[in-house]
């Protein structure tokens, strides 16, 4: 537009220059020098305007530049932050790998899967069965029993409270420093693993104690009420009493789940806690 302006201007000029070139006369002139000083006004006027249209140029170039300035920082801080996202993704893969591999570890370390591994050294084990976690147990050797017991339950102290519900019988109750039972989920497993032979030992307040021995004891699952599935072959020691063979075949009950055959709640009426009662007889 500016390059256009000023060759019109040029074009003029010369046409008015054209007649003196000749040799016009005196009211030529004035009329040219008038013209002329009306050009001059105009390319002064186009003069300024053209400063100003470069200013404004000028600015939005050094806008322009500003702007490209400022997508290139976004641009790099965008880049920096993807950066960041990569790298705290990578720490939190190599801290799930490290975990897994723990855990991995952890889960492959062998474990026994009864007391017998530690015949000879009774007292508290880690133990792990099909089905379950690795869980503790209390392993005992018994002098006239042999060695490698799992205690399921045991009562010595009376300050443990057997009268509990349900589910504190599913998983398990007490101390086993104390007394306590093991759980109905693990007594089902552990039965399950592998043939199991129980043995019971009573001892009384005067010294007196006898023992039951059943070769082939086996618990069902919570599904099945945790039935007493198994006992056995009957051996005995010091007493012929199998009083524990009136209860097979029986599911569990206890003060809020009523499976035995009595008319009322065995587990309320005998006040002693959860078992596989038939009519409430107990050992």
């Amino acid at each position: 537009m500016l390059l256009k302006t000023n060759e019109k201007l040029s074009d003029e000029l010369a046409k008015l220059q054209a007649p003196t070139a000749v040799g016009g006369n005196a009211k030529f002139v004035d009329e040219l020098a008038t013209a002329t000083k009306s050009l001059s006004n105009e390319l002064t006027k186009l003069q300024t305007q053209t400063a100003t249209e470069a200013e404004k140029i000028e600015l939005l170039f050094q806008k322009h530049l500003n702007n490209s300035e400022q997508c290139e920082l976004f641009k790099k801080l965008e880049t920096c932050a993807q950066a960041n996202k990569t790298n705290e993704a990578q720490k939190l893969q190599i801290q799930f790998k490290n975990d897994d591999y723990t855990t991995t570890t952890t889960e492959s370390t062998p474990r026994p899967d009864s007391c017998k591994a530690f015949g000879g050294n009774p007292g508290v084990h880690e133990i792990k069965v099909p089905g379950l976690q690795h869980f503790e147990v209390l392993c005992q050797d018994d002098s006239s029993a042999g060695r490698g017991w799992i205690v399921i339950q045991q009562r010595i102290d009376g300050q443990e409270n057997f009268q509990r519900d349900w589910v504190t019988y599913r998983d398990g109750f007490g101390s086993f420093d104390g007394d306590f039972f093991l759980g109905l989920r693990q007594i089902h497993h552990i039965t399950h693993s592998q043939r199991y032979e129980l043995y019971i030992y009573v001892e009384y307040f005067g010294g007196l104690w006898l023992g039951a021995r059943y070769d082939n004891f086996r618990v069902g699952n919570e599904a099945d009420q945790f039935k007493l599935q198994s006992l056995g072959e009957y051996h005995w020691t010091k007493v012929n009493n199998d009083k524990m063979r009136y209860h097979e075949h029986m599911k569990f009950t206890t003060y809020d789940r009523d499976n035995d055959l009595w008319y009322e709640n065995c587990a309320t009426d005998q006040e002693t806690g959860g078992w596989w009662y038939n009519k409430c007889a107990y050992w």
